[in-house]
Formats: structure tokens, C-alpha cells, sequence
């Protein structure tokens, strides 16, 4: 197995709230949900730190094959979890909480899971695959393009988040690892795969700059700065936001892109 992967913050001024690693046995791709400054968090700690604990977890207890992927999401969330729940309010809507992409893999077989707005892709003997869930879009999408919108954004994740009929992301809760996407395919079908924050995949669901096959090329052909790159391109071509409305200019990127062959 050969991979690369990539992190770029989205603003020179504010820390990457992503993260990604890759071991001999998985793969993962954290999205750090941000927090509007003038949002109580109830936690001390912050997004960031939230990521780099939850990713370490995921990746150290996927190793164990016996244990499925929902239950590896459930135990690092409890760890994470246990860590600040002494000193921090974790009920709170804007405490830390992250979209998960989470793949694994054996020489039998590859199991990936999928929670909240982040995309695993596959390219194997029946093309590609592209898993995703985009509850979270839906939930504030006809806010897209308008100004000062943080405090309607933190009421909707409060209505919708967690929360039946909503959308689901890790924060403290495990019981929400019952709700991702999972799913097992033989590995002797699998070429590559991509696991990709939505700040990479903006490029095809807003910009509409490119397909699944397109992105997968280039990040092969060239690498997957090379796709980060591209994003940041059509990012800055439209600074104002008015030819593609969207919350941010520019948003933290992250890809992580492995092959098989």
C-alpha cells in the first residue's frame, strides 16, 4: 500500500481544525466542526485538540480487526469523552465535534465508515464508489450566501444535531457511532481509495469544477496538494462569495489518497 495525504488550514489566522494520518491497517480524516467566536464552547480545550485526541484513538483501536468500526467510533468517543468531561461542559451545542472518515483494511477485506460531511471514495473492478452523508448540509443550506448568520447556524445545530431527523457527529455522545455508515468490501476489488474532508470536495458538490473521476486523477496524476491546490484556486477567484454563496471563502482541506496496486 502507497499513500499521500494532505492538510492545508483554510485561513493563515486560524488553527486547522482537520486532521489525518494513515497506518498499515487504516486510514482516517477528521472535519472539526467550527465554533462561531461569539459561541460559549463549554469547553477550555477547543476543536483542535478534540481532533488530534479523537484521531489517535480511532486509529490505535481500529488495528483491532475483531472490533467493528462502529464500536472503534464509540470507544474513542468515550475516551475523549472521559478526558475533559471533568473540567468542561460537553452538553453544550458548540462543545468540540468532528465528521468522521474512517477506513481499515486486511488482505481479505476493507471496512470503511462514514458520519457527517466527509466522503470515502473506492476505485476497483466495478469503478468508483462514493460514500458520504450530507445531513449536515441540508440542515443550514438555504442559509448558504447570507451575512452574519453564526447565531442561526449554532440555533440549528441545536435543533438538528444529534438529534433524530437531524444529523449525527462525534462529540460526547458514543451512542452516536450507531449512526454512521459502515460498510465491508472484498479487497481483492479495491484499487484505491480517497478519504477526503469537505473543504476538498467543495471543488465537485458547490463549485462544480470538476467530477469524482476527475479529482481522483489528478490527486494520482500529480498529488493531492495538487487537488487542495485547485480548490484554493476557485476559492480565491470568488473572495466575495457571490458566484458560489457558501459560509466560508475558504475552508480547511484535507485528503488522504491510497493505493493498492
Amino acid at each position: 500500500m502507497f499513500f499521500t495525504a494532505a492538510t492545508v488550514p483554510g485561513s493563515a489566522d486560524k488553527p486547522n481544525e482537520d486532521w489525518v494520518a494513515v497506518s498499515p491497517e487504516a486510514a482516517v480524516v477528521l472535519d472539526g466542526v467550527t465554533v462561531f467566536r461569539e459561541t460559549e464552547t463549554g469547553c477550555r480545550h477547543g476543536t483542535p485538540w478534540y481532533v488530534r485526541r479523537l484521531g489517535a484513538r480511532l486509529l490505535s483501536t481500529a488495528a483491532e480487526f475483531t472490533v467493528p468500526l462502529e464500536q472503534v467510533l464509540e470507544r474513542a468517543i468515550e475516551d475523549v469523552a472521559k478526558m475533559h468531561a471533568d473540567t468542561c461542559d460537553l452538553d453544550q451545542v458548540g462543545a468540540p465535534s468532528a465528521a468522521v472518515a474512517l477506513t481499515r483494511f486486511n488482505e481479505r477485506t476493507a471496512d470503511y465508515l462514514v458520519l457527517a460531511d466527509v466522503t470515502v471514495m473506492f476505485e476497483g473492478t466495478s469503478g468508483l464508489s462514493i460514500i458520504t452523508d450530507d445531513r449536515v448540509s441540508h440542515s443550514v443550506q438555504d442559509l448558504e450566501g447570507q451575512k452574519n448568520v453564526g447565531s442561526r447556524i449554532m440555533e440549528r445545530r441545536a435543533q438538528y444535531r444529534n438529534q433524530q431527523g437531524g444529523y449525527w457527529v462525534a462529540a460526547a455522545d458514543p451512542n452516536v457511532a450507531k449512526h454512521a455508515i459502515t460498510r465491508t468490501a472484498p479487497m481483492s476489488e479495491i484499487h484505491r481509495m480517497a478519504l477526503m474532508s469537505d473543504g476538498v470536495t467543495r471543488l465537485i458538490t458547490q463549485f462544480r469544477q470538476d467530477d469524482w473521476a476527475g479529482l481522483l486523477q489528478l490527486a494520482s496524476a500529480e498529488n493531492v496538494q495538487s487537488v487542495i491546490e485547485r480548490v484554493r484556486m476557485f476559492e480565491n477567484s470568488d473572495s466575495g462569495k457571490t458566484r458560489w454563496p457558501r459560509f466560508k471563502v475558504s475552508d480547511d482541506a484535507t485528503m488522504a489518497l491510497l493505493n493498492f496496486r
